[in-house]
Order: structure tokens, then sequence, then C-alpha cells
């Protein structure tokens, strides 16, 4: 997953860079609930805020492994928190921390990258005007993955029901 989320980065940068080859030298940058621009920028501005803010989201989650490990647990908020807490559960909630990081990651720049693309297609545009319906529904889609993510989450952090393990939480009667 790892590899997937650096992909979906690096296609990130690479659309971002490629479009000063294709925007008007004078770009919205900014649209209102129908599409409209509220926000105007050269092309090298909308260019350098975008690889600012992939690139700080982008180190941001790859130190994410390295936060987890420094941050004292208490601060790691988890469910079934005191199960996965436990030292000799530790390794195996950071392995699966890192996972859903690394997913979340992707679908975010996945997402990302479709804005991009939806903002070179607003200002090729004659007039410029963003697609909201696209745009709409690609945050539609962000919700719904992150809804699923949550659903997933709190599955993947299910402790086991062995009884007979130390570690396992009580269970109730």
């Amino acid at each position: 997953m790892r590899t997937l989320f650096v992909l979906a980065f690096l296609i990130n940068l690479a659309l971002t860079a490629g479009s000063l080859l294709v925007l008007p030298d004078r770009v919205a940058m900014r649209f209102d609930s129908d599409g409209l621009s509220v926000g105007w920028g050269s092309k090298e501005e909308f260019v350098l805020v975008m690889l600012a803010v992939e690139t700080l989201l982008f180190l941001v989650i790859l130190s994410h492994p390295l936060l987890v490990r420094w941050l004292p647990r208490s601060l790691v908020n988890l469910p079934s928190r005191q199960y996965w807490v436990q030292p000799a559960n530790w390794p195996e909630a950071e392995a699966r921390l890192k996972l859903l990081v690394n997913e979340a990651g992707t679908a975010l720049f996945i997402f990302m990258g479709f804005v991009v693309l939806l903002t070179i297609q607003a200002n090729l545009a004659k007039p410029v005007q963003l697609d909201i319906y696209l745009f709409y529904s690609s945050v539609a889609a962000l919700l719904l993955y992150v809804v699923w993510m949550t659903i997933k989450s709190i599955r993947m952090f299910k402790p086991p029901n062995d009884e007979s393990s130390p570690n396992a939480p009580p269970t109730p009667k």
C-alpha cells in the first residue's frame, strides 16, 4: 500500500507541474457553490500552492509511523484501545495503523488529483466555470470512503476473541 501511496503522490506532482503547460496565465483558483470563480491568481501561484499542499500532506502521512512510535501511547486513539496499547499487541497495532494511513493517503491524493483536473478543465472553459456536479460527486465519494474507512478501522482493531490470551480484553457475560 505504501508503493501505491507514493505513486499517487508522484502522479499528483506531475499533474500539478504539467498544468503549467496548459493553463492560461491568469487562472481561477477559488470557486463558489455554483462553480463561478471568486478568486484569481497566476498559474505559477496555483502550481506553487498545490505543490506545497501536496508535499506537506505527503510528508505528514509518510512520517505517521514515526509519530506513532514517538508519541506516548496515551495520545494514540484506537478502537479497543486497552487491548492494542499493551506492549505485546502494540507492534501489530502500529502495522495496522500504517496500512490504514497509507490507504487513506492514497485516497486523498486521488481526490486531490481529480480536483486539479477539474481546476484545469474549468480554466480552459469559456466562460471559466468549475463543473460543480463533478466536484460535489468527488466530495461525496471521498466522504463515502471516509465512512467506509471508519467502519473498516473499527473492524480491523476489534481484538481477537481468544479468551485464553493473556492480553485479550474481558468478554461481557
